[in-house]
């Protein structure tokens, strides 16, 4: 009697990768390097500007939103937790500039996704 192997049957789950994720991928690198180049050169307005776009990306693509102002709140405790002194309005400042690179942003973001619409 000759004995057969046994053969089990196994399927591994993977998740599959398409070209949008691969494109989202590619977007988020190329918007963290340009993040570091305006950190180096110091251009506050373009750094703000690209991390903005970032934000919007991965919102687009999780379908999550991300509150910018939580975040802030948490910052600013954690920061006067450590013994950080600021000056009266220098974090209501920071948020303003935020908001309005946000709605920059968010402008932007329609109008590629109106443009898209069309085609």
């Amino acid at each position: 009697m000759s004995s057969m192997p046994i053969v089990y049957a196994f399927e591994p789950t993977q998740m599959q990768v398409g070209m949008n994720d691969v494109a989202f991928g590619m977007k988020i690198d190329k918007l963290v390097e340009n993040i570091k180049k305006y950190k180096d050169t110091l251009n506050q307005k373009k750094m703000l500007e690209t991390m903005v776009e970032l934000k919007i990306e991965i919102e687009g693509y999780t379908g999550q939103k991300i509150n910018i102002d939580n975040e802030l709140d948490r910052i600013e405790s954690d920061m006067k937790k450590g013994g950080a002194k600021f000056k009266k309005n220098e974090f209501k400042d920071v948020r303003k500039v935020i908001k309005k690179a946000e709605k920059r942003g968010n402008h932007k973001a329609m109008y590629m996704a109106d443009c898209l619409a069309c085609l």
